[in-house]
């Protein structure tokens, strides 16, 4: 039966049981046995003197020492958070091929003319999804209500279709 995999400090996996695997980059234990290696250093010639159980008793608990603090390392650990991409939004000016002018901002909707800026339509929209906008205006030319669905297919380009089928693009302005 296979064991289960573990993970060590830095996230990667080897199998539980096994010892430190050789893939583990030094800076998950460079630390903690950089520390060793002084420590050894200064108490070496002290355990010469000594007998060699007192010495095997002391290599003991400084190797169990440096194994406990590579688990245990101050280091903070840090998640990288991802940027949040805000979904482009509907608000703000846009122009159809003969120049007509549409308006967005904040619920409220207004065509007009770029020669005399007369009001052609009025009215408000929803954003039904992230690209998809809803329109309820009313022409002030026929004096008609229509319902107008836009699918954003860019950042810079709406796809329109009236509710009587008629389908017309916008493109941002500036």
């Amino acid at each position: 039966m296979m064991k289960a995999p573990a993970a060590d400090r830095c996230g990667r996996f080897f199998m539980s049981g096994t010892k430190i695997p050789a893939f583990l980059p030094h800076s998950c234990f460079q630390l903690p046995f950089t520390a060793l290696f002084f420590q050894l250093k200064a108490i070496i010639p002290a355990l010469k003197r000594e007998t060699s159980m007192k010495r095997i008793a002391i290599l003991s608990v400084l190797a169990a020492t440096a194994a406990l603090s590579a688990c245990q390392s101050g280091r903070e650990i840090r998640q990288v958070q991802q940027p949040i991409r805000m979904a482009p939004t509907v608000d703000g000016t846009w122009a159809d091929p003969n120049g007509i002018i549409s308006t967005f901002s904040a619920g409220t909707f207004t065509t007009r003319t770029t020669d005399t800026n007369q009001l052609l339509a009025s009215g408000n929209y929803v954003n039904v999804s992230p690209t998809l906008v809803e329109i309820n205006m009313t022409s002030m030319v026929r004096n008609t209500q229509s319902k107008v669905n836009c699918a954003m297919v860019g950042v810079t380009q709406l796809n329109c279709t009236t509710d009587s089928g008629a389908q017309f693009s916008l493109s941002r302005r500036g």
